[in-house]
Formats: structure tokens, sequence, C-alpha cells
């Protein structure tokens, strides 16, 4: 198969997507666009590695979503990152928006969950997708139509300090 094009973030795994989800899984590989799927819990990720390991033009990113911190298990994690059709983690990073009001104690819990997915890659070496919210150029009409201000950046801000904590 020649591939031509990667859809570097989809959700080919969940359930609203189950009705014609074969039909697109099909149509991808005859486009020759490879996918990495992207699980954003336990679930969601063991299912994005079934799909990875039953169509060669699929790979997997396995993680936690930020707001999901709570469930997190770390030798979980390094157990589907040892499986070789998972080609990054994520979802993961931070999300100052979806939360409905981002406190200290949001924001910390984010961060250590961060630190976690890191920690759990050490060994594994595959990339991460890094969950960071809307680009900027979006912000000003989301907050328009929402009335939500993004913090965004504020997230941007502190993955890096993570990511260059860490590399030190």
């Amino acid at each position: 198969m020649i591939l031509r094009y990667v859809d570097a973030h989809c959700h080919l795994q969940f359930a609203e997507y189950e009705a014609d989800n074969a039909e697109l899984i099909t149509h991808m590989a005859e486009q020759g666009v490879a996918g990495i799927v992207v699980g954003c819990d336990s679930s969601s990720s063991r299912a994005a590695v079934a799909l990875a390991v039953q169509y060669e033009h699929l790979y997997a990113a396995v993680g936690q979503h930020p707001n999901q911190e709570e469930f997190f298990d770390a030798e979980e994690m390094r157990e589907l990152l040892r499986h070789e059709r998972v080609a990054a983690v994520g979802e993961c990073g931070l999300d100052y928006y979806r939360p409905a009001e981002v406190t200290e104690a949001v924001i910390e819990a984010q961060k250590e969950l961060f630190k976690k997915h890191i920690d759990s890659n050490m060994l594994s070496y595959v990339e991460f997708d890094i969950h960071l919210g809307l680009k900027q150029k979006r912000y000003k009409l989301i907050e328009s139509l929402t009335g939500k201000k993004f913090q965004t950046a504020k997230a941007y801000q502190n993955e890096l300090r993570i990511l260059r904590d860490k590399d030190k």
C-alpha cells in the first residue's frame, strides 16, 4: 500500500462512528491515508490498538485525556506502549478549556498526569500526541459565541516547562 497522507489524530474507535467505520477505514486505505487512532482513556486506547492490529494503515496513540486524571493506570500505560502498533503517547498534555472551572487544583492535577505520561514513556521512545486545544486564530470567534475565555496559552507554557524539566 502506498501512503500519501496521515491523519495524525483520529478517533475511529469511538462508538458514534461504528455505523460506517469499516467503510471509512477501507476508503482511507484505498486513498492512501494512514491514521493514528488516538485513545483518551483506557478502553479507547485498547480499542485504538485493536484497530491498529486489524488494519495495516492504522497505528495507535494511547493515553489519558487531561480531564480524566483520576483514572490513569501507569502499569497499563507501560503495557500498551510496548505494543508494536503504538506510535505515540496521547492523548496527553494540558486542557484548560474543557473544565467548567480552571482552578489551581485542576491545573496541578493535569500537570501531574502529563508528568506520568512522560514517565510511562521513558523506555518506549514513541512520539507524544500532546493535547493543547484550539488554535489561537479560533479563540476570538469561539469566545464571542460561548462567552468562555481560553487559557490555552497558559497550558502551552506549562507543557513546555514540564517537558524542559523532564529533559534535564
